[in-house]
């Protein structure tokens, strides 16, 4: 039986790499969404998800797979 809740519980998650550490979400999940939950302004970061730049007009529009590599970078003004 405890096979059976690892295997269901595994097919309602993915795992992906977050600033070079692993993550455990649910599966369905946008970047959006990923922003929110770690409490990050879309407007304040910069993000790169499989190596390539994302526009934040696409942050709601990419649904994380399983193995996704993402880094995300705080913008900061100064002067």
């Amino acid at each position: 039986m405890g096979i059976h809740f690892f295997e269901k519980l595994n097919k309602m998650s993915i795992t992906v790499q977050l600033n070079g550490a692993e993550y455990i979400l649910e599966r369905g999940i946008t970047i959006l969404e990923l922003l929110k939950f770690l409490s990050l302004n879309k407007d304040s970061v910069a993000l790169e998800h499989n190596s390539m730049l994302v526009s934040k007009k696409e942050y709601q529009n990419i649904y994380l797979q399983d193995k996704d590599q993402l880094e995300i970078v705080s913008i900061v003004g100064g002067g």
